[in-house]
């Protein structure tokens, strides 16, 4: 009860910095290179020793897929997503994360999805669902609180990473949490020119020599 309190302690300071940094302009993003695939075993990893009455399961389509993106951000939205998922299906079921090329963006965006089977978002609750301290009725359902803050601070992370996010959800059925993400595509290499100066003619000649560099 105490680590579980002191977890609830950590991530209400935590999304009380991220919210000030957002809101005053000073967050820094670290972009690199992120394979989603890591990301996902680790915070499954996470939840998964959280609760005894879920199943993870992972579907990562078209091989490994590479985000440009801030890691440890990536991690946090995933995070929020997934104790989102465990909080609002108390009965237990499965919880499904996967990620794929945007079939609407010509490759350059990754979706990545968070489904669970749990109670589902009353229509009336989605069009606040991204704002602050809005919890998706948690308290009238008698399910665990929180700050309000999570899926506020998720948007302003996604959208800060050039990504959107948007949220399907049916009563009874569960809940689809859809972010996107820019794919890293691999820079151009530039063919490496090189100058013959020992030409008869006195003149270069140009070759055009393939490189792996």
């Amino acid at each position: 009860m105490v680590h579980d309190e002191a977890l609830r302690m950590r991530q209400t300071i935590n999304s009380l910095l991220n919210l000030s940094q957002i809101e005053s302009g000073r967050i820094t993003l670290e972009p690199r290179v992120v394979n989603l695939g890591a990301v996902f075993d680790d915070v499954i990893n996470t939840a998964s020793g959280r609760s005894d009455r879920h199943e993870f399961s992972v579907d990562v389509l078209e091989g490994p897929l590479l985000a440009w993106g801030d890691k440890s951000k990536i991690s946090e939205i995933l995070a929020s997503l997934v104790d989102n998922a465990v909080k609002y299906s108390p009965d237990g079921g499965q919880i499904h994360l996967k990620s794929f090329l945007s079939k609407t963006s010509g490759d350059r965006m990754i979706e990545i999805q968070v489904q669970d089977e749990g109670v589902g978002i009353d229509q009336a609750d989605r069009s606040a669902l991204f704002s602050p301290y809005e919890r998706a009725s948690a308290p009238s359902r008698g399910l665990a609180g929180g700050t309000g803050l999570g899926l506020h601070i998720a948007h302003s992370l996604v959208e800060l990473m050039g990504g959107q996010i948007s949220a399907e959800s049916s009563i009874g059925i569960g809940s689809t949490f859809t972010f996107t993400l820019p794919a890293y595509t691999p820079p151009v290499k530039e063919p490496f020119i090189q100058t013959n100066e020992n030409a008869t003619s006195g003149m270069s000649v140009p070759s055009i020599l393939a490189t792996e560099n």
